[in-house]
């Protein structure tokens, strides 16, 4: 399982289609910790022919309930990468757990995320249990997302 180069000239764009999206360490965040947290997001190139990608994704928080939060960016500067086939490149979610009962909590359920370029989904459940601290209307939020990256 390797990870992703730099950007080749001759790759096609990354595709929904060729991509599978999983976390990166199956031990999570402690969601009793009230500091800001990153997990990381992994998204595997399944085709067989290398494939490039530079952007951030999409990524919308979902609850059980059906509300929803489109995370915001962070300021980093998207870097162009190559995927070969069954390689890997990741990006980060950042993000502040709700610890205090007075808390406004955000308890996401699934992750849906959008390749850059993209407009089909790939869905990951949230297998951290907890609740996010709800900065959805917030300018600038504790949680946010990186672009995804080759380095890790």
């Amino acid at each position: 399982m390797g990870i992703a180069a730099d950007v080749s000239a001759s790759a096609r764009r990354c595709t929904t289609r060729q991509l599978e999206a999983s976390w990166a360490s199956e031990t999570g965040p402690d969601m009793n910790n009230d500091g800001q947290q990153t997990v990381l997001v992994m998204l595997k190139n399944t085709g067989s022919a290398d494939c490039s990608m530079v952007g951030f994704p999409g990524v919308q928080l979902q609850t059980a309930h059906g509300e929803t939060w489109d995370l915001r960016r962070d300021n980093e500067k998207p870097r162009p990468v190559t995927v070969s086939p069954g390689e890997q490149v990741a990006f980060d979610i950042t993000f502040l757990a709700s610890t205090r009962d007075d808390d406004r909590k955000f308890a996401p359920d699934q992750v849906v995320i959008t390749p850059p370029n993209e407009r089909r989904n790939l869905v990951l459940d949230w297998p951290y249990g907890g609740a996010l601290l709800d900065q959805s209307g917030a300018t600038r939020p504790g949680t946010f997302i990186g672009p995804v990256n080759a380095a890790m």
